[in-house]
């Protein structure tokens, strides 16, 4: 009767290979873990949006375009979104909720950007366009930002903070779980050059079509036309 024996360098490597999969599984669902809260801060509102939507994640400071408060660079990621705001209580100094973030920011995350105090631009604006929520409002000075990404759980994580008049310190705290690994990168200045080149494309268009149907001539046209574009508006250029 014939025995099937298992040879022990393949029983090894079985073993090995299991112990590779167990703790690339364990340092996994570690990096995916959210960044602790502040100790001792209280939870005041939390959402969840539950199915994967687009999510726009600002990677500047903030710049006037057209006379509008708008990042510089931004990126478009889908994926789910989850958020949790808290409240510091007994604490009136920011930098230490600050220094907390910062050492959890670098387990296992790269920081896409960060920025702090005035350099980040309008409170309001972050805390009313962009997090959509007015309690984050607060002195300049005393607000931070930051984003971090997981690249092996293509986690992205988003930290803003502020110290309101009141004294009482704020922490919106960010998780989007991306669903893709190409975000889109979001370039408010070429947006306004591609809108301004499709405004003067319409304007030429327009122009012609008029020309064409009042002058039978196509040369008396193209005169008459290079003749309007010239006395065309500077605001139009």
């Amino acid at each position: 009767m014939a025995y099937l024996r298992v040879r022990p360098y393949r029983h090894w490597s079985l073993q090995l290979l299991l112990v590779w999969v167990l703790t690339s599984s364990v340092f996994s669902v570690l990096g995916a873990e959210d960044l602790p809260a502040y100790p001792g801060a209280d939870l005041v509102e939390t959402q969840n949006s539950g199915d994967v939507i687009r999510n726009q994640i600002i990677l500047s400071s903030l710049k006037k375009i057209r006379n509008v408060l708008e990042p510089d660079r931004a990126i478009i990621v889908q994926g789910r979104r989850r958020s949790r705001t808290y409240y510091v209580p007994d604490v009136l100094d920011i930098e230490d909720v600050i220094e907390h973030y910062r050492n959890s920011a670098n387990q296992g995350n790269e920081t896409l950007f960060t920025c702090q105090g005035r350099s980040c631009g309008s409170s309001n604006y972050w805390a009313n366009t962009v997090f959509k929520n007015s309690i984050l409002y607060g002195p300049e000075q005393f607000q931070y930002y930051w984003v971090g990404l997981n690249r092996q759980t293509h986690q992205y994580q988003l930290i803003y903070m502020g110290r309101r008049g009141t004294r009482k310190i704020y922490v919106h705290h960010e998780v989007i779980a991306a669903t893709t690994q190409d975000p889109k990168l979001v370039d408010p200045e070429l947006a306004e050059k591609i809108s301004s080149l499709a405004t003067s494309v319409l304007f030429v268009s327009l122009l012609l079509n008029l020309c064409l149907i009042l002058m039978p001539s196509p040369c008396c046209c193209l005169g008459r036309c290079r003749h309007l574009l010239m006395k065309r508006p500077a605001w139009q250029s």
